[in-house]
């Protein structure tokens, strides 16, 4: 008989254009061997071939709805075409709410084909007027790596384009390495303007892939350390598995099987915010994953995860009742995974996270910007609505964090307190802002924050964060300190077709201007408060005028000095005695 697989290689090669056909996801790994009847499947080798279902009817019974699919290489973003099987609902309506999307990733040496062949995660959908897909991602034997990724989120992001997609009720689930492969998924996509998880379903899971490495099964190392995959055995290059690892445990616990996974290294912890279902045989074939599942499960338990655990003994094959099949995809209860799945929708804007990202980026209210590839970096956030107070701590191996203020949900200007846990300082931005800061101010002593970066057209004020240090700051709205562009776009051309204007600062006698091509530290009355310009450099005194405005025009002293330049100015508004009251800086301008 023919398999399926091979029967839809074969529908798919007929169908295809001449250019495409003959074109195949393999790539060359090693083929799985024949499956032996004396086989102990005691590796992973057999995680998704054990004969379940594979030519049974009752898995069968919607194969008229199920459809299969190519993305070209141009819309994958590979060097790889994206085979992908689907299934639109019978109950299917393009204009009314839109329809809940499962995306089922098969086990090891499996395709697309085999979620809807082994389960009835496509029947349930059916039932439940629920969208289905199943990427190939790439390979059968690719264990999630960032490119393998990559071609599933192309078959996604097309049932998206193509479908009345939930974008809200997006749910993965994952048979053996498959489930490591959603929970690694979910993890990784954290921007709220893009494709997020709302709930993870992890059958007979694997998910830490250095563990795997070390399996007693040679094969695995050639499939591990092929190109396609982390190219090098974990000894050499550890981050690879790490990056695509749903959680990792201590190498040198290997075996005996280890212990509590490694928060610092498993990206599984991501997922705090997103409940998750996990369910394995106690006499499952691979007999190292009932200990780690049960143990993940507690782990996520102990950090304040949504789980639901389910623990079976003795699961059968269901086309004979009698086959033993504890590795299998009939150890989920669909009906039961799809109950806990259709109470959850994703929070885009969590006021409280943790995020361990392998390369930076949005998550919840923050962007963050990755100091180092090749590592995780860390940032976790707290939103107060009722104090408008944020909190960032434990930023490690961020170069720049962005802050989104409207999306943290505060209604006034906020109170900042970011802390690094690296041995390298970073770059804060506020912004979206409920009115445009104006500067920022020591939230203990009160006293103006220098050297701090003012964009008036973006509305931000940015300020470093020191190495293994706290900045707490409250962030100014005043009305009376407000940069006023007379000429747009930035950057501002100074000359003779512009001028400068600034609403003085209640209190203000004037303001001291500052321009320069380079800068030293500026202190004024014991506050550090700017950069002292290094000639060439400009330095002048603005008086408030009669309508209570800092106003210059184009002819800026000795302005020719400048000409062509982008250069910094900084604005010191200061009372009668000259006491600094307020302090900005002018990023950008050019000199006419």
């Amino acid at each position: 008989m023919t398999s399926p697989r091979l029967l839809l290689s074969l529908t798919l090669a007929l169908s295809l254009p001449t250019a495409l056909a003959g074109q195949s996801p393999e790539l060359g790994l090693p083929d799985l061997p024949p499956l032996r009847a004396d086989s102990p499947r005691d590796s992973l080798l057999f995680a998704d071939r054990f004969p379940v279902g594979q030519d049974n009817a009752a898995y069968d019974s919607y194969a008229a709805t199920m459809q299969s699919g190519i993305l070209p290489k141009t819309l994958t973003g590979t060097d790889f075409v994206e085979f992908y099987h689907y299934q639109i609902p019978d109950s299917y309506d393009g204009s009314g709410p839109g329809h809940p999307l499962v995306i089922a990733f098969h086990g090891f040496g499996g395709s697309s084909a085999t979620p809807g062949n082994q389960s009835t995660i496509d029947e349930e959908c059916n039932a439940r007027g629920w969208l289905f897909v199943a990427p190939t991602g790439i390979d059968d034997k690719l264990f999630g790596a960032p490119m393998s990724q990559q071609n599933s989120e192309a078959a996604v992001q097309w049932m998206i384009d193509n479908f009345n997609v939930d974008e809200d009720r997006i749910y993965a689930v994952g048979f053996s390495m498959g489930g490591g492969i959603a929970a690694n998924f979910a993890a990784r996509r954290r921007d709220p303007d893009s494709i997020m998880i709302a709930a993870v379903g992890m059958v007979s899971s694997t998910f830490d892939w250095v563990m795997a490495y070390h399996q007693n099964f040679p094969l695995l190392h050639d499939w591990f350390t092929n190109q396609f995959n982390f190219n090098a055995a974990p000894s050499v290059d550890p981050w690879p598995y790490q990056q695509a690892s749903g959680a990792f445990h201590i190498e040198s616990s290997y075996p005996p099987y280890p212990g509590s996974i490694v928060p610092a290294e498993s990206m599984v912890l991501n997922l705090v915010d997103l409940p998750v279902y996990i369910t394995y045989d106690t006499l499952d074939d691979l007999t190292y994953v009932p200990p780690i599942n049960a143990q993940l499960n507690q782990d996520l338990m102990d950090a304040g995860f949504d789980t639901l655990l389910r623990v079976k003994t003795g699961t059968v094959d269901p086309s004979d009742g009698v086959t033993p099949a504890p590795h299998s995809w009939a150890v989920l209860d669909e009906v039961e995974m799809f109950d806990f799945f259709g109470t959850q929708t994703v929070d885009r804007h969590p006021a409280s996270f943790e995020a361990t990202q392998d390369l930076g980026g949005p998550v919840s209210w923050v962007d963050s910007t990755q100091f180092a590839s090749g590592g995780f970096s860390y940032v976790s956030g707290e939103a107060d609505t009722g104090s408008n107070s944020l909190t960032l701590f434990g930023v490690a191996n961020t170069n720049a964090l962005r802050i989104d203020a409207a999306a943290a949900g505060l209604t006034g200007m906020p109170r900042v307190s970011a802390s690094s846990a690296d041995v390298r300082a970073f770059d804060l931005t506020l912004g979206d802002t409920l009115q445009p800061p104006s500067y920022l101010t020591d939230a203990i002593s009160g006293l103006l924050v220098p050297l701090v970066d003012s964009d008036p057209l973006a509305q931000t004020l940015s300020v470093a964060v020191p190495a293994m240090g706290t900045h707490d700051f409250d962030v100014v709205h005043d009305p009376g300190w407000t940069a006023a562009l007379t000429s747009t776009p930035n950057p501002v051309s100074i000359g003779a077709s512009s001028q400068i204007d600034m609403d003085g600062p209640a209190g203000a006698f004037g303001a001291w201007f500052i321009v320069a091509a380079e800068e030293q530290l500026l202190h004024v009355q014991g506050i550090t408060l700017a950069a002292l310009p290094v000639p060439p450099a400009v330095v002048f005194f603005v008086p408030l005028d009669a309508a209570g405005d800092i106003s210059f025009p184009a002819n800026i002293p000795n302005g020719p000095a400048f000409s062509g330049i982008r250069l910094p100015i900084q604005a010191i508004a200061v009372d009668a005695t000259h006491t600094p009251i307020a302090v900005t800086n002018l990023w950008g301008f050019e000199v006419d």
